[in-house]
């Protein structure tokens, strides 16, 4: 007797290349929320009635997400520090000029904020990620300590990480 499973199906997609699990839509970015459908394909599927901009949704989503991981990216981790394992970005830079660049990265940092929002992120996760933001501003405001913690805390990958997407270029 042959066991069914070890035949393979040709019409499952491949595993690899292992796809980003952020950027398919069938992904909610709220943490213990079911699974959502997808949105694209058969019209006559009651999910795709309730979207009327379809797979034009998904590929919208998939967009923001990638200009959200790459922002987190550019601000946090762009850079790695020869010689170490320490990666800086953008934000510790910003914090070297006084007051004005601490408040650019706070305003970038929120841009990630308001899209989460868009994106349907839960008022828990959005506190959660307006206080690593608040933190960040508060002690990257304090000269040179601050700009150590800016390297540290990263708080926009962690911003991203609330939503279960990872920062990447």
């Amino acid at each position: 007797m042959s066991d069914a499973s070890a035949i393979p199906n040709p019409t499952a997609r491949s595993a690899w290349p292992p796809e980003p699990q952020a950027l398919r839509e069938n992904v909610s970015v709220r943490p213990g929320a079911s699974r959502q459908e997808p949105t694209g394909g058969n019209p006559a599927n009651p999910a795709n009635a309730a979207d009327p901009a379809g797979a034009a949704g998904a590929v919208d989503r998939a967009r923001t997400i990638r200009r959200l991981s790459r922002l987190a990216f550019i601000l946090d981790t762009a850079v790695t520090i020869p010689g170490t394992k320490v990666r800086v970005g953008l934000d510790p830079v910003l914090g070297l000029v006084p007051v004005a660049g601490d408040a650019i990265s706070a305003v970038l940092s929120l841009y990630i904020i308001v899209e989460a929002a868009r994106l349907g992120a839960t008022k828990k996760i959005l506190g959660l990620m307006l206080l690593n933001v608040a933190a960040d501003f508060v002690v990257g405001s304090i000269p040179l300590a601050g700009d150590v913690a800016d390297v540290l805390m990263k708080a926009n990958v962690r911003n991203l990480k609330l939503m279960n997407i990872e920062p990447r270029w």
